[in-house]
């Protein structure tokens, strides 16, 4: 539903999102289950995110091992950053032109052997363009999403084995609104509501 969103001189006053003041201990993780349905309906692999921040920091990730996926803004500038298979992190940006701190959307999709990314909208055209378009290993991402490992919002977990990019991995400064991983919306999953050790930022 409808969010108010408070600009305070220390960060922001969200009701009916997700408030991070950049200190979290842990960011909120969740598991889910139930997504291979008896259907077989294949899933959705978009992901979609509503933020408001002055600042930024990581918004979404998961990883196993090596293998990791993080979506963070810096400002006005969007990282979507992977590490799925052999060789290096495929990094990716895009921007708005005007930076305002309004809320944005960002939308996320992962076809066969290509990931597309921009603001949400570019989807809605006649001839999309998305403001990124690169080629990614799909079955390697669609394991990170499988719902065996846990998805992380507003920071990754803070220890030495988890790699991270250069410029992410930081904990996120903002509101969190509506975040849509495989069609199921975020942070109300209805099953494995998991917070590791983590006090909850539900407001």
């Amino acid at each position: 539903g409808d969010a108010e969103c408070k600009n305070l001189d220390d960060g922001y006053d969200c009701v009916a999102n997700i408030t991070f003041q950049g200190n979290q201990k842990e960011p909120l993780a969740f598991t889910f289950s139930g997504k291979d349905n008896k259907l077989g309906n294949k899933f959705d692999s978009t992901i979609e995110i509503s933020y408001r921040t002055k600042t930024g920091g990581t918004l979404l990730y998961v990883q196993d091992g090596d293998m990791y996926f993080e979506v963070a803004v810096l400002k006005d500038q969007v990282t979507v950053q992977w590490n799925l298979s052999v060789g290096l992190p495929e990094t990716n940006r895009f921007h708005k032109d005007d930076t305002n701190i309004e809320w944005n959307t960002i939308l996320i999709k992962v076809q066969e052997g290509k990931l597309e990314a921009g603001w949400k909208g570019w989807e809605d055209y006649l001839e999309p363009i998305p403001s990124v378009s690169v080629p990614i290993d799909y079955g390697a991402y669609m394991h990170l999403f499988s719902g065996k490992f846990s998805i992380y919002l507003g920071g990754a977990p803070d220890n030495d084995i988890i790699p991270k990019g250069n410029d992410v991995g930081h904990m996120f400064k903002g509101c969190l609104g509506e975040i849509r991983v495989g069609g199921l919306l975020l942070p109300y999953f209805p099953h494995d509501e998991l917070y590791q050790n983590s006090t909850s930022y539900f407001i």
